[in-house]
C-alpha cells in the first residue's frame, strides 16, 4: 500500500476510499492532492521505469564518420616507428588495434531484438500504433457497430502487410547471400531464438575450458593407426625452401579476395577495415611480413583467437551440449593466404 492519506475528507470523517498498491519496496513517490473536481481527492503516483529488455549489446560502431577519422589517423601514424621493435609484425599489429579502438570504441549497440526486426518500416510502426488504438477502442465500446468491423479490417491488412514485408526481407536476403544453405540456417536459428529467447551460455568459462582441452586426449586413447601421416606427404630434397617477398599490390588483391566480413576477433580488424587502410599502412605490412618469412617467426598475439561457445541441445549445464568456434585474427588468415600461396 502506498497511500497513506486520507481521500475524503469532511467535518466529521476521514476515510481512504481509494489506494494503490505495488510489489515495489522503494523509489515510489505518491501525493494526494485535491484537483477541485470532486469532494474526493486525486492520487498522483510516481513509479520507477522498468525496461523491458536489460540486455544490450557491446560492440564497434562502423559508421561514416568514424571512417573517416579513422582514414586520417592512419595517414598521420608513422608507420617507421613498427620497425624499431624487437617484432615488427606484432608491433604493426597493436598499433593499428589502438587505432582500432581508438576510432572505432566500444559502445552499448541498440537492444538486440528491435535489431532483429530488419523488415520493420516506418509505415508498419504508424500501423502498429494504429492497430492498439483501435483495440483499446473496441475494448471501450465492445457493442459499436463500426468501431468493431473497422478494427477487424484493419487488424486483417496489417497482418498482409507484416507478412509481405517478412517475405521480401528474407527473399533478399537469401537472393544476394553468397552461402544460400548458410543464410537459410542463419534465418531459421534467428526466428527460433527470438521465439524461445535467447540462447545465453549458462555454464562457467573454465568448466568450458577444461572439458575442450581434455576432449582431444578422450578421442585419440580410442584409435589405433599405423599410418604414418608423413607418407602423405610428397618427397622434397632439401630441409628449407624460400619464401618470396610479398608486395602491398599482392596484400591489395589477397584482401578483396577475402570475403567481406564484419567479424573479428578481440582487436576489432575486420577485412572491410583492412580494406580502408591507406597506402603507407599497407607498406609497413607487408614489410613487417617480409621479415616475419625471412625470420620464420610468427608473433603470438596472431595465435589467439576468440573463443565462442554455441549451445546445441539438452541440459545447458553440461559442456558436452555445447560447441566452440574459434574467430582468428583479420591479420592472421591474411597471413595464411600469402603463406598458402607460397606454398
Amino acid at each position: 500500500m502506498h497511500v497513506n492519506s486520507p481521500m475524503r475528507v469532511t467535518g466529521t470523517t476521514s476515510t481512504t476510499i481509494d489506494y494503490v498498491a505495488s510489489n515495489i519496496q522503494e523509489n515510489v513517490i505518491c501525493n494526494v492532492f485535491d484537483p477541485a473536481l470532486s469532494d474526493h481527492n486525486a492520487i498522483l503516483v510516481q513509479v520507477p521505469f522498468r525496461k523491458r529488455y536489460k540486455s544490450r549489446g557491446l560492440g564497434r560502431i562502423y559508421s561514416t564518420r568514424n571512417f573517416r577519422s579513422f582514414d586520417a589517423g592512419c595517414r598521420s601514424f608513422n608507420w617507421d616507428s613498427i620497425f624499431c621493435e624487437q617484432d615488427a609484425l606484432a608491433s604493426f599489429h597493436a598499433s593499428l588495434s589502438k587505432l582500432v579502438d581508438r576510432y572505432f570504441p566500444v559502445h552499448p549497440l541498440k537492444d538486440q531484438y528491435r535489431d532483429r526486426k530488419r523488415w520493420l518500416t516506418p509505415g508498419i510502426r504508424i500501423s502498429g500504433r494504429n492497430l492498439r488504438f483501435f483495440g483499446i477502442l473496441k475494448k471501450f465500446y465492445p457493442i459499436n457497430n463500426f468501431v468493431l468491423p473497422l478494427f477487424s479490417r484493419y487488424r486483417k491488412v496489417y497482418r498482409k502487410v507484416v507478412y509481405e514485408a517478412k517475405r521480401l526481407y528474407y527473399s533478399k536476403r537469401l537472393k544476394y547471400s553468397s552461402n544460400e544453405q548458410r543464410e537459410a540456417w542463419s534465418i531459421v536459428n534467428e526466428v527460433v531464438s527470438r521465439s524461445n529467447g535467447s540462447h545465453e551460455v549458462q555454464i562457467d568459462s573454465d568448466i568450458l575450458n577444461k572439458y575442450f582441452c581434455s576432449v582431444a586426449d578422450i578421442l585419440t586413447k580410442g584409435l589405433s593407426s599405423t599410418y604414418d601421416p608423413l607418407k602423405f606427404l610428397p618427397t622434397t630434397s632439401g630441409n628449407s625452401f624460400y619464401l618470396s617477398p610479398t608486395t602491398p599490390r599482392e596484400i591489395f588483391c589477397t584482401i578483396g579476395s577475402m570475403k567481406k566480413k564484419r567479424a573479428s576477433s578481440d582487436d576489432g580488424i575486420s577485412v572491410n577495415l583492412l580494406e580502408k587502410l591507406p597506402l603507407s599502412a599497407i607498406q609497413a605490412l607487408s614489410d613487417a611480413i617480409n621479415i616475419s618469412f625471412q625470420s620464420g617467426t610468427f608473433p603470438l598475439c596472431l595465435k589467439l583467437p576468440k573463443i565462442l561457445p554455441l549451445y546445441k541441445s539438452g541440459d545447458r549445464s553440461s559442456p558436452s551440449n555445447y560447441r566452440t568456434i574459434s574467430i582468428l585474427s583479420t591479420s592472421s588468415k591474411l597471413i595464411e593466404r600469402l603463406m598458402k600461396d607460397r606454398l
